[in-house]
């Protein structure tokens, strides 16, 4: 059985992005500092593994010197700082004693270091190590260790089915938002919104011809990610303003005031935040049927998934318009209901503690 109500949590964060509260981008990130927040709240200790440039909330456990997207581009990425990584963390598990190892990158248990430690320390087999996938091609070329102790799980149903070939995903827990940090507006301007990495998988050019063709002003923020889509299908077309890498106060304040966030995002995502945080604040969500959109967005009530034929975009173009048109039939206080419901760290966090403990429970029965 559980020792106790209170656990001592450790986290694998990623190693490219600092883990700090003033964070501008990094979805799992994003993830890794909320859960640690709202641990830490419940009155869990919790550690989160990564470089030294973070400020997690509970305890760091640094791991590298710095995160590797932090260096100068001079030195370039260290390509055994994952090795350094996992070592410092399994360093850690053997003189420490821990409940329950959330790897959130979903390589830590692929690793060779891994592997070969399972074998040698016992203390190893005894640790439920939680793990979320992200990188299906590693998948797909090494094969995880089958454990009882090795669970997997997925941020929605669409990244489950992902996976599946591969992995036994036994629990669906999806990303949240804290509400509070959200306001509400139930009076918007007159523009819309698309926040994301700015390259074509996120389909900021479909929500350009889509703004065109309704006449409505368009809004985008995110960092440059492809610097010549940018200029050729965004940075010259006058009912678009391109509003710069936001930080958390300023994006939050574009979302309440939008008529309607648009996200057209051509590939397979496995729960995107951006939804979650636009509805959070009462915006609907403008989205296509791709990835885990419909796990999110309910088409005609909290915002409009459209199809999407990767052959055929100008189908889809012509419908995201006709969803801007449209937009004032969506009921804002539903929008943001359906988060206060769903989607809340608060929720989210039970889930996992929930998962944490029976995992616990479980290794302990087998051992």
């Amino acid at each position: 059985m559980v020792r106790n109500d209170k656990l001592k949590i450790l986290q694998v964060a990623p190693i490219y992005i600092p883990i700090t509260p003033d964070i501008k981008y990094g979805g799992i990130e994003r993830v890794v500092l909320a859960l640690g927040k709202f641990f830490d709240k419940n009155g869990h200790e919790v550690i989160t593994a990564a470089p030294a440039d973070s400020n997690p909330y509970g305890q760091l456990l640094p791991t590298l010197e710095q995160s590797e997207w932090s260096k100068p581009r001079i030195e370039g990425d260290d390509p055994k700082a994952y090795e350094k990584h996992v070592s410092m963390i399994l360093d850690y598990i053997e003189k420490n004693d821990v409940d329950v190892v959330h790897d959130h990158t979903g390589n830590f248990v692929l690793t060779p270091l891994f592997k070969d430690a399972l074998k040698k320390h016992d203390k190893l087999n005894n640790i439920p190590f939680i793990v979320t996938p992200h990188e299906l091609r590693r998948f797909a070329k090494v094969s995880p260790v089958q454990r009882d102790n090795i669970i997997f799980t997925s941020l929605s149903e669409y990244q489950k089915s992902v996976f599946a070939e591969y992995v036994d995903v036994q629990q669906v827990i999806n990303n949240g938002v804290e509400l509070s940090s959200y306001p509400f507006e139930s009076n918007p301007g007159d523009y819309i919104f698309s926040l994301g990495s700015i390259e074509r998988d996120k389909g900021q050019d479909l929500a350009v011809r889509a703004a065109l063709k309704a006449g409505a002003k368009l809004k985008i923020g995110g960092n440059i990610a492809e610097r010549t889509f940018f200029d050729l299908e965004i940075g010259n077309n006058p009912n678009v303003e391109y509003v710069g890498e936001l930080n958390d106060e300023q994006k939050t304040k574009l979302y309440a005031g939008a008529k309607a966030s648009i996200l057209p995002i051509r590939i397979g995502d496995c729960f995107t935040l951006t939804r979650l945080e636009s509805l959070a604040c009462g915006t609907p969500v403008i989205t296509l049927d791709t990835g885990s959109a419909r796990e999110a967005v309910d088409d005609g009530e909290t915002g409009y998934v459209i199809p999407y034929n990767g052959k055929s975009e100008e189908e889809s173009v012509c419908l995201m318009a006709d969803a801007i048109r449209g937009i004032g039939k969506i009921d804002r206080h539903k929008c943001r209901q359906t988060v206060e419901d769903r989607f809340t760290w608060d929720k989210i966090v039970e889930q996992y503690v929930g998962l944490y403990k029976s995992s616990m429970d479980r290794v302990n029965e087998d051992s």
